[in-house]
């Protein structure tokens, strides 16, 4: 999570960099067409860098719910919470892969929930 952030931000600092360098370039010659080129490059590294952070938090999500519904203690809920935010793609590699309960949760299947003390189910 951390270093698509710090790429995304890194992409918006060097494409607005030659956004001000294209605008306060008067004469369009070779040069310039170089410095749009660039431009053109930037742009698309901050488009994908932009769909690479909204992907990894759609992951997110998905690791927050998994580790709140299948972890059973407060304790171990607020671990997996904070392993689920810090470590996201490898939490869902190991969690999908190693406990019972991650596959079902990301089937959308119900009895996976837990219940609360007066039998209603968590949504």
């Amino acid at each position: 999570m951390l270093l698509s952030l710090y790429t995304f931000q890194s992409c918006l600092i060097r494409y607005n960099k030659h956004e001000e360098k294209r605008r306060k370039k008067e004469n369009y010659s070779v040069i310039s067409d170089n410095l749009d080129m660039e431009s053109r490059i930037h742009r698309s590294m901050y488009g994908l860098s932009l769909i690479f952070v909204m992907l990894e938090l759609t992951i997110l999500y998905y690791a927050i719910r998994i580790a709140i519904l299948c972890s059973k203690s407060r304790v171990e809920k607020i671990v997996h919470v904070i392993l689920a935010v810090l470590f996201t793609l490898p939490y869902m590699v190991f969690s999908v892969f190693l406990t019972e309960c991650a596959p079902k949760v990301l089937r959308g299947n119900s009895e996976t929930m837990p219940l609360l003390e007066n039998d209603q189910k968590v949504i």
